[in-house]
């Protein structure tokens, strides 16, 4: 889609993607240590470390991907550091919104693009 947006950007036309899953489903999370608050052979967690188990309304999902996958756009400005290179060559990220968690999750989504600050051209 990057691509073909790309492709026709002599035609004015001016779009942002935003990369997202949207689900029915109800998401949890907690900041329990798999060493020390779960039984790794079950994946349970300790009844004592329960309390951490908070619901979540967006989750930000990393995932590895081949280059040979990705678009063949790249940004103005590469990251400058090795870990962020390999970051942004091979780690996507993409957000998984619950139904409760979509106006919060478009509120908060604030890309960097100089055109969206400006008026409509007519």
């Amino acid at each position: 889609m990057v691509e073909c947006f790309a492709a026709r950007a002599e035609m004015g036309f001016q779009a942002v993607l935003i990369p997202a899953i949207f689900t029915t489903a109800h998401l949890w999370g907690c900041d329990v240590g798999l060493a020390s608050g779960t039984d790794i052979e079950t994946g349970k967690i300790k009844e004592d470390q329960m309390a951490n188990v908070r619901p979540l309304k967006v989750v930000l999902y990393q995932y590895h991907q081949s280059p040979g996958l990705k678009h063949g756009l790249s940004r103005a400005e590469g990251p400058k550091t090795l870990g962020g290179i390999l970051d942004f060559a091979y780690i996507r990220t993409i957000p998984i919104v619950t139904a409760a968690g979509i106006e919060a999750f478009l509120a908060d989504f604030a890309p960097d693009v100089p055109w969206l600050s400006e008026s409509p051209k007519r």
